[in-house]
């Protein structure tokens, strides 16, 4: 991890304390989670500019991604116990926290004049908002593995902050990069990989069901159609011809046109049944190791129906499961 750079705001001592605590969070797995609680803390009360905030944040993005892929697998595979629904919730908090410290930057480059900037640089601001996007999404997506309920105002800070980003024209940036949380690598993608999740019922699966739905849809958002209505307005009453319509909460729905997803997903059983035949799964990627041709063939049904057109799904309904038939054709 690169040195903290020095800035006029920023004095020899501060960088130092800072390194320090990004160092300890990237060397140190055991306090890794309370140590960028620390940083979190600090820079939420830092009167530093928006940019060194922004380096700060960046350069723990490395041993954040490491401990919320560790987090992940272990909803995956460890038994659920009360040391790990509290390290959850830690985390949870951590990376609402963190969306929010990126929308205060993004908010400071747009009405602030910078050094190297002209105030009002929209463009500028784009980067943190699908970082915040990419923090919301994760913390959504974590409560779904543990089949909590997601509260509406999460699902409406998601449609917020995916409108600002479509109106500068950045929801299909490469923004994201390698250390995105959601590994969609795109704010189209983290918007749109949590409700794919939902609509899939991820919480109702098994550790090796619910590897593969995440795959798939890491792999499926990015190339997703979305439209954010007003539900009050009635803009999402219309039955969708093109894919599935989440009600994310009494303020926003969210058409999806999944027709690409359709003929992916097609392609994708299409090999699954092909590898079936010559009994050689290992070749068919973004396949969960431990599942067996047959679960995975079910699974496959399962989200043609869940990410395919005419459902209209709650975000509260989504949370058992989809009541689909899982019979193979």
């Amino acid at each position: 991890m690169g040195a903290v750079e020095l800035t006029d705001m920023l004095t020899l001592r501060e960088a130092a304390a800072w390194q320090v605590l990004l160092d300890r969070a990237q060397r140190d797995e055991l306090q890794r989670l309370p140590t960028l609680e620390t940083i979190v803390r600090r820079l939420a009360s830092s009167e530093l500019p928006a940019e060194d905030r922004l380096d700060v944040l960046q350069r723990m993005r490395e041993p954040l991604t490491l401990q919320w892929q560790r987090l992940s697998r272990h909803l995956m595979t460890a038994p659920q116990s009360q040391a790990l629904a509290e390290t959850c919730d830690a985390m949870t908090r951590l990376l609402r926290e963190i969306a929010e410290l990126y929308r205060a930057c993004s908010r400071e480059l747009i009405h602030s004049p910078g050094r190297d900037r002209p105030s009002g640089d929209v463009g500028a601001a784009c980067s943190p908002l699908a970082r915040a996007l990419d923090s919301y999404a994760a913390a959504i997506s974590m409560n779904l593995q543990r089949r909590l309920p997601v509260p509406p105002a999460w699902w409406d800070q998601c449609c917020v902050v995916a409108r600002q980003l479509r109106s500068g024209r950045a929801l299909d940036a490469y923004l994201l990069g390698r250390d995105s949380l959601t590994r969609t690598h795109s704010a189209r993608g983290a918007f749109v990989y949590p409700i794919m999740l939902a609509l899939a019922g991820v919480g109702a699966r098994d550790g090796g069901e619910v590897e593969m739905i995440m795959r798939l849809a890491r792999r499926m958002a990015p190339r997703t159609g979305v439209r954010i209505d007003s539900v009050s307005a009635g803009e999402s009453d219309t039955v969708n011809r093109h894919g599935p319509t989440f009600i994310a909460s009494p303020l926003h729905g969210v058409r999806l046109d999944t027709h690409r997803v359709m003929r992916s997903l097609e392609e994708f059983r299409e090999r699954v049944v092909a590898a079936t035949a010559g009994a050689d799964m290992e070749q068919v990627p973004g396949l969960a190791s431990t599942l067996s041709a047959m679960q995975a063939r079910r699974i496959m049904v399962v989200l043609r129906a869940a990410w395919g057109p005419g459902r209209t799904v709650g975000a509260v309904a989504a949370l058992p499961g989809p009541v689909i038939g899982e019979q193979l054709d």
